[in-house]
């Protein structure tokens, strides 16, 4: 094996910039997600969702026929 065998013989040419210019001019983080939100909240066009309260009519309304059901199939026997 030689030494002219290599894989990738152009990467022993290859520069690597590692100067400080390049370093320094990293991309910024993404912002944060609570920094996101403030700054959803303060823009003019949100409006808070607002939800009416749940009153569970729905699931009252089935326990209530599921025990008539039950009181009716007693009355039955």
């Amino acid at each position: 094996m030689g030494g002219n065998d290599l894989i990738y013989p152009n990467l022993i040419n290859c520069k690597i910039a590692t100067n400080s210019s390049t370093s320094s001019s990293l991309p910024p983080p993404p912002p944060s997600a609570a920094s996101i939100l403030k700054r959803v909240e303060q823009s003019s066009s949100y409006q808070k969702p607002s939800l009416e309260r749940y009153t569970f009519a729905v699931e009252r309304e089935v326990l209530q026929r599921a025990k008539d059901r039950k009181e009716a199939e007693e009355k039955k026997r």
